[in-house]
């Protein structure tokens, strides 16, 4: 943002943008200590697995219902128009 005379304009005249509260405020939240002193620093992560996270989902299922789906339109859209062929109308 250096050199952008928008910005320094700005910050001269005081009108800060929203987003630049917002970082300050990330800002300074990094910077201060944890709020309970007494809880256990983070150890050293694995190389092996890193932070726990919930198994990814199979996506088995999702395919066999889609295709199920797909198959039942399918279908039905071959019998309905058998029906509406052989109609009188």
């Amino acid at each position: 943002m250096s050199g952008n005379p928008r910005v320094a304009y700005r910050l001269e005249h005081g009108a800060l943008p929203h987003w630049m509260r917002v970082a300050e405020e990330q800002r300074a939240q990094r910077e201060r200590p944890p709020v309970r002193p007494d809880a256990p620093e983070e150890g050293p992560v694995s190389a092996a697995g890193g932070r726990h996270r919930r198994p990814r989902p199979r996506r088995t299922r999702r395919l066999t219902w889609r295709a199920l789906a797909y198959g039942a339109a399918a279908v039905g859209g071959a019998l309905l128009g058998q029906a509406v062929a052989m109609s009188p109308w």
